[in-house]
């Protein structure tokens, strides 16, 4: 029963082997998953190395830094020939690729960014630093596995006339006001109190209301149409 008395015939100690390297695979990865959630993301600090935009927690450059350090990874960069051929047509177009080593000097992974020029005032220096952000961001991610809880830092896409809302939290976690409620309720306290006092007290509120007591707040106001 050892074997199947067929030419290539696969022995079961092999797939037996082979099962136990798969599931030894994959409880290694179940632990490390279990290792970042309990002990490296609970050190991690929104609005320093993450923010919360658009509702997706995206990793800052300093939060990749972080958990580069904590992995024991190190990184190069490299000018990425690839990317820049299939875009020839653009102009002025910066990419990188950026490869992650573990402490043992395995590749863990690697990243691509690029940037353009001519979508940052045309300055050189701003342009490289981009590109090289994105890929070393987009490897970090890759390289520890952490997509499912973070994304790439987003903060250069107003370059690209997409809006950014950041989401701030009080210590307690209670959500502040958006960005939206906050340009909405401007203008209706500028319509609906004519008082100067008044309107510069309601306006000052702005700065400390939570979401859900602006929300209250554009209800009241709505209500007075």
């Amino acid at each position: 029963m050892e074997t199947l008395n067929k030419p290539g015939a696969i022995r079961v100690s092999e797939v037996l082997n082979t099962l136990d390297y798969f599931k030894q695979g994959v409880n290694l990865m179940l632990l490390k998953r279990r290792y970042f959630i309990d002990k490296v993301l609970p050190i991690l600090q929104k609005g320093q190395d993450y923010n919360v935009i658009d509702g997706k927690k995206v990793l800052s450059k300093g939060g990749g830094e972080r958990i580069a350090q904590i992995f024991g990874f190190t990184s190069r960069f490299e000018l990425d020939r690839d990317t820049l051929a299939s875009f020839s047509d653009a102009k002025n177009l910066v990419a990188f690729k950026c490869i992650i080593y573990h402490p043992t000097g395995i590749v863990a992974g690697e990243g691509r960014g690029c940037a353009s020029l001519s979508r940052n005032d045309n300055d050189e220096n701003k342009t490289i630093k981009l590109a090289e952000k994105s890929a070393f961001l987009s490897a970090i991610i890759r390289s520890a596995n952490i997509s499912a809880y973070f994304t790439m830092d987003l903060d250069d896409r107003a370059n690209y006339g997409g809006p950014i809302q950041i989401e701030e939290e009080r210590s307690d976690g209670v959500p502040m006001i958006s960005e939206r409620q906050k340009n909405y309720l401007t203008q209706l306290i500028y319509d609906h109190v004519p008082d100067e006092n008044e309107r510069e007290e309601s306006l000052s509120s702005l700065l400390t209301m939570t979401r859900q007591e602006a929300s209250e707040q554009i209800s009241s106001f709505v209500g007075l149409k």
